[in-house]
């Protein structure tokens, strides 16, 4: 999973750095910026549903274990 979030940086400054004039210096940074928030949000809700579901606000390792 983590090679996907690799390649699409890459693929942002490339463009940013190939295509500067139809892809800015904002374009990477800002894509980067909506993904990461994006990616932050989804371990959050994630995170949440296995702490409700094992009924413990600070889940251990086990409790992630049998629920996933």
């Amino acid at each position: 999973l983590r090679a996907a979030p690799e390649a699409a940086a890459v693929r942002l400054w490339s463009l940013s750095r190939d295509y500067p004039e139809r892809y800015p210096f904002a374009y990477p940074t800002d894509a980067w910026e909506e993904m990461w928030d994006n990616w932050c949000e989804t371990t959050r809700e994630k995170f949440r549903r296995v702490a409700a579901n094992v009924q413990s606000e600070y889940p251990t390792r086990q409790d992630v274990a049998r629920v996933v």
